[in-house]
């Protein structure tokens, strides 16, 4: 009777190990574990780094300071879930007008979440707000990294650089609100020009001091999103939109640099009729 017990008690233990996988396990980010390490593989002090795949979820704000990291990952395989629960990654820094016309750091080298050729990453459920640098950078530019980067839920603002740089294969948004960021709102470039999926649904580019929305591929679809007062144009390169508003981007002249952008309909363009979005 005992043996059998004991065979039913490990072969318990054996199935949750084996129900475990890397992708399932939760962590939990804080302030103050920051300053000793959250998890294994995570040092002392920020950036807060993440080697292992899982879930990772902030049970605190996480205040920076000046232009430092707040979260790094750097593991190349497996998916990282990185959800804020609705809290706050801060730096320092403010910026005024709409579109910004200054802030108080101009530039910067820190991050509020940076990641490096992950090869699947999803940010979601909170904000990042006032980085000395850009808010969320995935990706090395122009070096085609060929991951998949999902964006939900988030509030990127008054970021002294650019709000967020994403670049992949897969590149998904929905929901994302990037304000008063000192240049340019948001940066999207996809793996193979031609091949990378960027999709951008019910999201907000507003007040940005550069570009609302630049994308590098051919395969963006745009939709359901506002793009108001950005300093330059609202949208600019490739990809096609749909049932979106730009009104009041570029000193109100021309809202959508007309390289590559398709008009699928539905939109609205300025205050004042005819409402033409690609007629420049």
């Amino acid at each position: 009777m005992h043996v059998r017990i004991t065979v039913c008690l490990l072969l318990a233990g054996l199935q949750a190990v084996a129900a475990e996988t890397p992708s399932s396990r939760s962590f939990e980010i804080n302030q103050d574990c920051a300053e000793t390490g959250c998890f294994p593989g995570d040092g002392p002090g920020l950036p807060v780094t993440i080697n292992a795949p899982g879930r990772y979820h902030l049970t605190s704000h996480l205040a920076l300071p000046s232009a430092s990291y707040g979260i790094l990952v750097q593991n190349t395989y497996g998916h990282v879930t990185i959800d804020l629960g609705g809290m706050t990654i801060s730096g320092k820094n403010t910026c005024s007008g709409q579109p910004v016309t200054r802030c108080d750091w101009d530039g910067g080298s820190g991050y509020g979440i940076a990641a490096y050729r992950p090869e699947s990453l999803t940010i979601r459920n909170g904000s990042i707000a006032g980085i000395w640098g850009t808010g969320v950078n995935v990706g090395t530019w122009g070096e085609g990294n060929q991951g998949r980067v999902q964006l939900q839920d988030l509030v990127v603002e008054q970021s002294s650089d650019t709000g967020a740089r994403l670049h992949g294969s897969t590149l998904q948004l929905e929901r994302v609100k990037l304000h008063q960021n000192r240049y340019d709102g948001l940066m999207l470039e996809g793996h193979e020009r031609s091949q990378s999926a960027i999709t951008v649904r019910s999201s907000d580019l507003i007040g940005n001091g550069g570009y609302g929305l630049i994308v590098f591929s051919d395969q963006a679809f745009i939709e359901e999103s506002t793009f108001l007062s950005n300093g330059s144009f609202g949208l600019i390169n490739g990809g096609v939109f749909t049932r979106s508003l730009f009104s009041g981007n570029n000193g109100g002249g021309q809202q959508i640099y007309n390289n590559g952008p398709s008009d699928m309909g539905g939109n609205r363009c300025g205050t004042r009729a005819p409402y033409t979005c690609l007629s420049y």
